[in-house]
């Protein structure tokens, strides 16, 4: 009888792709801890605020559910509006503009007034509505 004598396989770990692997890692962490450590500030000048600038009051206009138009509780018209809040505002388009409307009021006529408050150079327009719980 003749023996069959196996031949052992050995197995090998590669460390070449280990090695590789570690390598760039190391690279890795060593930049991104050199960006960490270089924190870059930006210097601002920021603008001071006057006096003009804390004191002003919104002008407000408000539209109630019978259609009635109101600047600072003055009864106007829709066309005499802008004359108004120049008066109001002695011309300073920095002013803000608060609106008061009623959710009656259609969509159309608020955007029309937004549109002749515009026109007239204001931009900072606050809108609010307002609910009447009695009808």
């Amino acid at each position: 009888m003749k023996r069959s004598y196996r031949r052992q396989t050995t197995s090998n770990v590669e460390l070449t792709p280990l090695i590789d692997v570690i390598f760039i890692l190391i690279i890795f962490f060593a930049v991104s801890t050199t960006f960490l450590s270089h924190h870059s500030v930006l210097e601002l000048t920021l603008p001071s605020i006057t006096q003009d600038q804390q004191t002003k009051s919104p002008v407000k206009i408000q539209v109630d559910k019978h259609n009635q138009i109101y600047v600072n509780n003055q009864k106007t018209t829709l066309a005499k509006v802008s004359s108004i809040i120049n008066l109001a505002t002695q011309s300073n388009t920095d002013t803000p503009i608060e609106l008061l409307i009623d959710e009656s009021i259609p969509y159309q006529r608020v955007v029309i007034l937004l549109s002749k408050i515009q026109n007239s150079g204001y931009h900072q327009i606050l809108l609010k509505g307002i609910f009447d719980p009695n009808g």
